[in-house]
């Protein structure tokens, strides 16, 4: 029988999004050669903020029933709000923001949504990056939950529109992401035994 840990026992667990950011889409340093460092920098800053204020929007409207856009929101947030609207009109959720764990690996995260039938990550952002798959995908298999669907719930920040797409659930994804760890942590302890 496995022990039971508690959530100061998983404190150093990797977090999964940690893990997949360090495997940075192939585009991106193109991108960042494009634009420039600081560039790159302010619109990395300003998504990240965006995306976190739409989270804990999300939140209060899934626990209050209600969310509260503020004055300072920039129109990137009010867009993505309205999109979230439009989608949770017609779609129940069962539960949101659970973390779950894999003990074997030392890794964790957190859902963001539990629909009726799929496992449902929420992005906002202009497309829907193949790292997400692996990323909800893991998610469901941490969870114990197993929908035999993942989503990705994409919330256009320019549009205000909704784009849900959902897939069967993939053990080869888990497999990938696994793999993926394994090769982060690898590098990790090699850099650890250059620096010292």
């Amino acid at each position: 029988m496995k022990p039971t840990l508690s959530d100061a026992d998983r404190a150093n667990y990797d977090h999964v999004t940690a893990i997949l950011d360090a495997w940075l889409d192939p585009g991106y340093h193109d991108w960042v050669v494009r634009v420039g460092r600081s560039a790159a920098s302010r619109v990395s800053a300003k998504a990240r903020k965006v995306g976190s204020r739409g989270d804990e929007l999300i939140r209060d409207d899934l626990d209050k029933g209600k969310f509260k856009l503020r004055k300072a929101d920039p129109k990137e947030v009010v867009h993505c709000m309205n999109a979230w609207s439009q989608w949770y009109k017609g779609n129940p959720v069962v539960s949101h923001h659970v973390r779950s764990w894999d003990d074997e690996l030392r890794v964790t995260g957190e859902y963001d949504l539990e629909g009726e039938t799929a496992l449902i990550d929420v992005k906002a952002g202009a497309r829907i990056y193949p790292r997400y798959w692996l990323q909800v995908a893991k998610y469901n298999a941490m969870s114990g939950l197993n929908k035999p669907k993942i989503a990705i719930l994409r919330l256009d920040p320019f549009w205000g529109t909704p784009d849900y797409v959902d897939k069967p659930h993939s053990d080869g994804l888990v497999r990938v992401f696994d793999a993926m760890l394994v090769v982060s942590r690898y590098f990790k302890v090699m850099e650890d035994q250059d620096a010292s």
